[in-house]
């Protein structure tokens, strides 16, 4: 249920300049992440070394051995197909875990003093499971600054609930302590990848109800730590989650962990986030060194297949083989640590579209 919560804040929030200062921010700040593709390594179960609270901060993440990879798109909450569900929200955030083709949805409501959740949407399956905040969710007073603390409560619920074939439905009532605990800088893949931050802390308390032909069928209570580190125009540069139960703020393992890991991959004008036309990006990073990240984009659903060749031409690995999937951008992961340095290609083939780009292996 960590997703409840753990991510909510995430991504939209971009900061005025102001380096190694306090940090503010504005409604006006949020904007400028509509439309921006980015790509974020995770992991789940992994100790961490969180460091302190406090200013002028370093919290070095550096040597973190993060092995998914999951991209995210600042989104026209109209140009999916719940904008009517969630009618008071502003912006979806669509994500997509990349090694299982797996998207959800993320919807949001700005106003010039608040930024509020309005509930997300979670395909299992074939299924979606819907969840809505009633009352929406208060994520944060704005404009948001160091040293900041405020409360926020809000009841979900999850109908029909998909993920169990033991329960009809969910309600999750939410209990959730914020303060904006600390600023520095985060240093994130290498030494060049590093963020001026704000950090937040947020301690959630979910208490869930499942229920089965209108009964009560299952209870849980669960309490977690949570942390987001926001920067200057990327957003959100890392989140982490405690394990359940957890007391002590400096927890040394979390239950899951996810840090930017790019620039972003593609920029679209806010509210055309919908494409048009088959296209193949080139792959991000590139030259790359084990792994990199394919873009392309589907104006319709299509049986799609995608594959990596050598330069004789030989196939060194199928992606993807004949695989339906639905309108919108996608990502595939490649991974060469089992290859040879050298000039590489990669072809989509769809509906009677096929491209092909190279991209280069440096190790």
């Amino acid at each position: 249920m960590n997703k409840i919560i753990l991510g909510v804040l995430i991504v939209f929030f971009s900061f005025k300049k102001n380096s190694f200062s306090q940090i503010t921010i504005n409604p006006s700040d949020i904007d400028t992440v509509v439309g921006h593709s980015q790509m974020f390594k995770w992991s789940d179960t992994i100790a961490v070394d969180l460091g302190t609270s406090g200013e002028n901060k370093v919290w070095d993440f550096s040597s973190m051995n993060l092995s998914r990879t999951q991209s995210q798109l600042v989104i026209d909450k109209n140009s999916t197909q719940w904008g009517n569900t969630f009618s008071t929200s502003n912006y979806a955030l669509k994500q997509v875990n990349v090694e299982q083709h797996d998207t959800s949805y993320e919807f949001y409501h700005l106003t010039q003093s608040s930024y509020l959740y309005t509930g997300f949407v979670d395909k299992y399956q074939s299924h979606f499971n819907v969840a809505k905040y009633a009352p929406e969710f208060s994520l944060a007073n704005l404009p948001l600054s160091y040293n900041q603390s405020w409360n926020s409560t809000s009841k979900i619920k999850i109908a029909p609930y998909y993920y169990s074939t033991n329960l009809d439905s969910v309600l999750i009532n939410a209990k959730v302590k914020f303060r904006t605990d600390g600023w520095g800088k985060l240093v994130s893949n290498s030494s060049v990848d590093s963020f001026d931050v704000l950090r937040l802390r947020h301690d959630d308390t979910l208490y869930i109800a499942g229920y089965l032909f209108g009964f009560v069928f299952y209870r849980d209570t669960v309490r977690t730590i949570n942390y987001l580190y926001l920067s200057q125009n990327t957003g959100i540069v890392c989140e982490v989650a405690s394990l359940d139960g957890e007391t002590n703020p400096n927890f040394t393992t979390a239950v899951s962990f996810r840090l930017y890991s790019g620039a972003p991959v593609s920029v679209r004008g806010y509210g055309s986030s919908l494409p048009t036309k088959f296209s193949l990006a080139q792959n991000f990073p590139n030259p790359f060194n084990p792994s990199t990240v394919i873009q392309y984009s589907l104006p319709v659903t299509s049986i799609v297949s995608l594959k990596v060749y050598d330069i004789l031409g030989n196939e060194v690995e199928t992606l993807l083989n004949n695989v339906p999937l639905e309108v919108g951008e996608h990502y595939a992961l490649f991974d060469g640590s089992q290859l040879s340095s050298g000039m590489y290609f990669y072809q989509l083939e769809t509906n009677g579209f096929s491209v092909t780009r190279k991209m280069m292996l440096q190790k």
